[in-house]
């Protein structure tokens, strides 16, 4: 065993610390938006505090031992280091800028609604936090590019394919993200048609 091996192995760590944190977030927005009540969008937005504590140290373990296995096996010279290495801070900014900024502004809103009215719907401020499409296309959209960088780092591939490899991961996000929050608001739309025709 020698240290480039622990690094790699803290290496896969972090890179499993962060799947499993963007796990959980896509669970949080996934049950959140299936939230009929203000009890079930606090109990489960409060499980941000843990994804809050997750992230950090993946990012630590990821760049940590990173930068160790390059100093000591590859050199800042490697093309697919230097994109992989942009791709973890574009993916950064989208998970926690802008995806866990969102969460979090969701739990505040669900504590305080829980404290501020004695119904168990949920109030529309609240609602609309949650409908906001850039939380559910940003999603989709870090997962992609946590991916691509996964691909360049088994497949280590030239700089123009490892480029498009991350422009294409945030194509297909957004796309991705997009067509299935268009296709969520649709069944929304039909089942409050439904309820208003079944209320007549």
């Amino acid at each position: 065993m020698s240290w480039y091996t622990v690094a790699l192995f803290a290496h896969i760590v972090g890179v499993l610390t962060l799947f499993m944190s963007m796990g959980l977030q896509w669970l949080i927005t996934l049950r959140l938006l299936r939230a009929d009540y203000i009890a079930e969008s606090r109990e489960w937005s409060g499980l941000t505090r843990g994804v809050n504590r997750l992230a950090p140290v993946s990012a630590v373990l990821i760049l940590g031992a990173g930068i160790y296995m390059m100093a000591t096996a590859w050199n800042l010279s490697t093309t697919w280091i230097d994109v992989s290495i942009a791709a973890m801070v574009v993916m950064m900014i989208i998970g926690m800028g802008v995806v866990g900024r969102r969460l979090k502004a969701i739990q505040r809103a669900a504590a305080e609604a829980a404290s501020q009215t004695t119904t168990d719907a949920i109030p529309a401020a609240l609602q609309a936090r949650i409908d906001d499409p850039a939380l559910w296309v940003s999603m989709q959209m870090s997962v992609a590019v946590a991916l691509s960088i996964v691909f360049m780092m088994t497949n280590k591939p030239s700089l123009v394919v490892s480029i498009v490899s991350v422009f294409v991961s945030l194509a297909l996000g957004a796309f991705i993200g997009a067509l299935t929050l268009h296709t969520r608001l649709g069944t929304q739309s039909a089942a409050l048609r439904m309820k208003e025709v079944s209320g007549r």
